[in-house]
């Protein structure tokens, strides 16, 4: 299995997703690795909280260039909440194969340009921060239906555009979003999306 992740680290590295550069890019953040002098240059395009794309550039080794792919590759169309929660443990995950400690530093440089990149961004729009860092607990599809409902009434318009039409039954006192989507035959896929499409809704209301 281990040779199948070299296989696309090489894969990534060769031919890398989302490199080049962002016209109009909303922030862009530069690293450096001070150990092997691998540069990254990161720049993200942000609508309502939502990472709509994402670009690198840079001067780096096989990992990480291979990184830089997977993780913009990972992180586009997530919210900024979403990706504050990357972590190390992710990146790592993405990559599949063992590292010693100095590559993990190379394969962590783009998740370092990311948590930076956010940070400034936050900085420079304190308003949209505010409403990112408030409160907010995201909906997931282990939340109760009718709970949801009860709390955030706009999303069952949402969940009778997917069909749910038994938004109000009482089965719902007891589904979950997903045993309610699978009952109406949803896929996995289907139903992660349903969820992101709630907490739009949940958090910016559209």
């Amino acid at each position: 299995m281990d040779s199948i992740y070299r296989e696309q680290l090489m894969e990534h590295y060769k031919d890398p997703q989302n490199r080049g550069q962002i016209m109009g890019a909303d922030v862009t953040e530069h690293q450096i690795n001070p150990f092997c002098g691998d540069t990254i240059s990161l720049q993200l395009k942000i609508i309502n909280g939502v990472i709509t794309d994402i670009a690198f550039e840079g001067d780096a080794c096989a990992v990480s260039i291979a990184s830089s792919s997977l993780v913009t590759e990972y992180i586009k169309g997530k919210t900024l909440i979403e990706a504050k929660l990357l972590d190390k443990e992710k990146v790592l995950e993405l990559l599949g194969v063992e590292l010693t400690t100095s590559r993990v530093k190379c394969a962590l440089l783009v998740l370092d340009a990311l948590q930076e990149a956010i940070k400034k961004y936050e900085t420079l729009n304190p308003v949209l921060d505010k409403n990112l860092n408030s409160k907010f607990i995201p909906l997931t599809k282990d939340s109760n239906i009718a709970q949801a409902v009860m709390k955030y009434p706009a999303i069952a318009e949402v969940l009778l555009d997917y069909g749910l039409h038994c938004v109000g039954c009482f089965a719902n006192t007891f589904d979950s979003i997903e045993t309610g989507a699978k009952i109406h035959g949803y896929l996995d896929e289907e139903i992660d999306e349903m969820v992101e499409r709630i907490n739009e809704v949940v958090q910016f209301g559209e």
